[in-house]
């Protein structure tokens, strides 16, 4: 179960390090350092609706990293 955790993690290293920048910003802010969206919104200037949106797409597009590795 050790070393399932491992390769977890260093899938999750290795699809954030081939990840954009703003990407990476956005899924660890509500994922990792547990923020809610109407904080990172307010933090980019944006809606939460908006903010949502984004995450969503690189939630897609860290599922598309994650299959290429």
């Amino acid at each position: 179960e050790a070393s399932t955790v491992y390769s977890d993690l260093a899938l999750l290293h290795a699809v954030l390090a081939a990840s954009k920048s703003t990407c990476r910003d956005l899924l660890v802010a509500p994922f990792i350092a547990d923020l809610e969206y109407e904080v990172i919104a307010s933090f980019y200037g944006t809606s939460k609706d908006a903010i949502r949106m984004k995450i969503k797409r690189c939630l897609k597009e860290a599922k598309r990293i994650a299959k290429k590795l």
